[in-house]
């Protein structure tokens, strides 16, 4: 029976599945813990409201559906297990809504190039996120919360390509098991913080393209390999800032 089935894959199918008609099937898959279809046209306003009835779901894969409008945080209010959810490359046309933050479960997000609005507040109740992307939203942007520096288990993370300003915060340099940040092509202004520094394990770092001033922190460049582990840091060394460390100048 159908509503015994526990993994659905049904990624990168050259279907069309428009509207209520071929996206309400899903909710009553009840037992579904995996359920991929990224790549696959399930035209919808928005995420159907069927996947809200999903309660087992620990992995989520709908992105390039051809989704579009807004998504409405009430589906996400009944999913503790939900630990990995893409929801990139559809038009949305709206913010993250704060019950996606509050997932207890969730570790993995991405919802890349998804005309996303807003800010990062819906972050603020993540304690157990690892792997965060949100690039190339031109749409969500405001500062970057000092709050992040508290949310212990970030180790990937990336805003490139939106509209983000202001300063990076020195409170980043709590984040201990940190390895890759993207910030490039935005408008952030200020220096790199030498707290930065303080993330040893580090791997890649980009923060070209944006309003960045200053020299790189001596801190951030003990880190470069083969001393450590930083293998790729990207600023504006050509331009805006002094970087001696770098290995590629923008």
């Amino acid at each position: 029976m159908a509503s015994s089935l526990t993994y659905l894959d049904l990624f990168n199918n050259i279907v069309w599945n428009p509207g209520a008609e071929y996206n309400d099937f899903l909710g009553e898959l009840t037992n579904l813990i995996f359920l991929y279809y990224g790549n696959t046209n399930f035209e919808f306003d928005g995420i159907p409201t069927a996947i809200g009835k999903l309660s087992n779901l620990v992995e989520y894969d709908a992105s390039f559906t051809l989704y579009f409008g807004a998504i409405q945080g009430s589906i996400f209010q009944n999913m503790p297990l939900m630990n990995y959810l893409v929801l990139g490359g559809n038009a949305y046309n709206s913010s993250i809504p704060v019950e996606i933050g509050q997932l207890p479960a969730l570790e993995f997000f991405y919802a890349e190039d998804s005309f996303l609005s807003g800010d990062l507040s819906f972050m603020a109740p993540m304690q157990k996120i690892a792997e965060l992307w949100v690039d190339t939203n031109p749409g969500l942007g405001g500062t970057i919360p000092t709050f992040l520096g508290s949310i212990a288990t970030l180790q990937s993370f990336s805003i490139s390509a939106c509209g983000f300003n202001g300063p990076i915060p020195s409170e980043l340099g709590n984040l201990a098991g940190m390895k890759q940040m993207w910030f490039f092509d935005n408008t952030l202004t200020g220096v790199v913080p030498t707290e930065i520094g303080r993330l040893t394990r580090m791997e890649l770092l980009k923060v070209e393209l944006n309003l960045i001033t200053g020299t790189m922190p001596s801190e951030i460049c003990a880190n470069r390999d083969p001393l450590g582990l930083l293998v790729d840091l990207e600023s504006d060394c050509v331009s805006e800032m002094v970087c001696t460390c770098c290995t590629a100048c923008s």
